[in-house]
């Protein structure tokens, strides 16, 4: 499985690995360099001992000792020498060295260096690569000295370094792996622990690191406000679903009563026509109740469509006339032909329940609607001369919650007001709910004419 664990580590492996091989052939490279130079060195080095040996042989005062040539050839080691002498007249080199350190007759070691040598008495010294050797041909007055180095010490010496090589970085290699996993497991163990609290969701989460300053500590502080947003939801959700249950079991329990006793026995005319206005009655609850249910939990979708708000606005008022005809109430509208983008039936069901609060809670007086336009936004507003609003008159935006003394002057379920929120808020607007200064409420809600994208 390829964890943020596993990634980090082959990233990390990955990388010194590139390391290694980019600097263990830049190394190899510049090392043979170095050997080429210290076997040249070397040869050359060896060159000049031997010249300066066969002047103090052949023209100083002493002779050698017999051992001189043991330990002559002691001082050569693997290398191979030769030495020739040259008529300074003729430049010629003699056909037979005069010295030399195997016991086998060879030809020369570099005859093009030795001629070279022989014919320019401005040079000294030749080096070159002749076959398995490397051949340093210098000149010292009458001798031409040749010493070759088997090139297999090169050989030798580079590989003895790709050893030193592949061992050290193996080491490398491997410390380094080790440091990665743990530093990959440092980097990983805290997001291993917050997602095993994410999951759990417990209640009043604190999250570990949440007080770090770094990557580590904002994701802990991000979870934790997002797990407590989940926890509020949820347990938003619960209270809705059980007081969705209770506001619907109350009206379907009254409406089973009513047919139950209307079919338990006998009744007279009017006694049926009062029980089909209760049941009327239920019915037009659940339906309003069911109507509003569904658009909390389904908010508009449709928010692009062209609407006329006035002809909505006014369809309503027509509508709720004979209601407010039977309080006593006087309705009035007034409002400009205006137009805007949303849900028709989202923004009717808006001033239908906005309208339908302002009447139930109004005793007497009058419930004035204006339509009218401000900059790029319709405002809609509603007074009434009614009961006014609660101090906390915020919390009647949540769903099932009502005003103090609401449930004796009207039935309803609390959900009105979270409704005309829902959609308001659909369509990218505003409501504010104010107490007027003569007494009733006013509700003010502004609609963008075209909608935000």
């Amino acid at each position: 499985m390829w964890t943020i664990r596993n990634k980090l580590l082959l990233l990390c492996l990955g990388v010194v690995l590139s390391g290694f091989v980019v600097e263990s052939l830049l190394t190899g490279v510049f090392y043979q360099r170095i050997v080429q130079l210290y076997s040249q060195e070397r040869a050359a080095r060896l060159a000049t001992f031997m010249a300066d040996v066969m002047q103090w042989w052949f023209d100083g005062d002493e002779s050698p000792d017999p051992g001189d040539e043991d330990w002559l050839r002691e001082e050569l080691g693997p290398a191979r020498s030769m030495v020739y002498h040259i008529d300074l007249d003729t430049r010629k080199y003699s056909k037979t060295p005069v010295w030399k350190s195997m016991k086998a007759s060879l030809p020369p070691l570099d005859p093009a260096g030795l001629q070279q040598l022989a014919d320019n008495l401005q040079e000294s010294d030749v080096m070159c690569v002749c076959g398995a050797y490397r051949v340093a041909t210098r000149r010292e007055w009458k001798y031409i000295v040749q010493v070759a180095l088997p090139l297999s010490i090169d050989r030798q010496n580079m590989a003895g370094f790709r050893q030193t090589t592949l061992l050290v970085g193996g080491i490398i290699f491997l410390l380094v792996g080790l440091l990665a996993w743990l530093l990959a497991r440092s980097i990983t163990r805290p997001l291993v622990e917050l997602s095993g609290q994410a999951r759990s969701l417990e209640n009043n989460p604190e999250f570990l690191y949440a007080s770090r300053q770094d990557e580590v500590g904002v994701l802990s502080r991000a979870l934790q406000e997002g797990v407590k947003e989940v926890q509020e939801a949820r347990a938003r959700e619960r209270r809705f679903l059980a007081a969705a249950s209770h506001e619907l079991r109350t009206p379907i329990t009254a409406l089973l009563v009513s047919i139950e006793q209307e079919a338990r026995r006998s009744r007279s005319i009017e006694e049926h026509h009062q029980t089909l206005q209760r049941v009327h009655a239920t019915a037009l609850r659940l339906r309003e109740l069911s109507s509003n249910l569904l658009t909390l939990v389904k908010p508009p979708s449709q928010t692009d469509l062209q609407v006329n708000l006035t002809e909505i606005t006014a369809s309503v008022v027509d509508e709720l006339m004979p209601l407010a005809a039977d309080k006593g109430l006087w309705l009035d509208f007034d409002g400009e032909n205006l137009s805007m983008s949303g849900d028709p039936h989202a923004l009717r069901q808006m001033v239908t329940n906005l309208m339908s609060n302002s009447i139930k809670f109004t005793q007497r007086g009058e419930v004035v609607v204006r339509l009218e336009q401000q900059d790029s936004n319709i405002e809609l507003t509603i007074e009434d001369s009614g009961i006014g609003l609660p101090e906390n008159h915020q919390d009647l935006f949540q769903a099932f919650t009502r005003g103090k003394g609401a449930a004796q002057l009207s039935p309803g379920s609390g959900l009105g007001l979270a409704v005309v929120q829902e959609v308001v808020q659909a369509h990218h607007g505003t409501i504010t709910l104010k107490n007027r200064s003569a007494g009733g409420t006013l509700a003010t809600v502004r609609l963008p004419i075209k909608e935000k994208t």
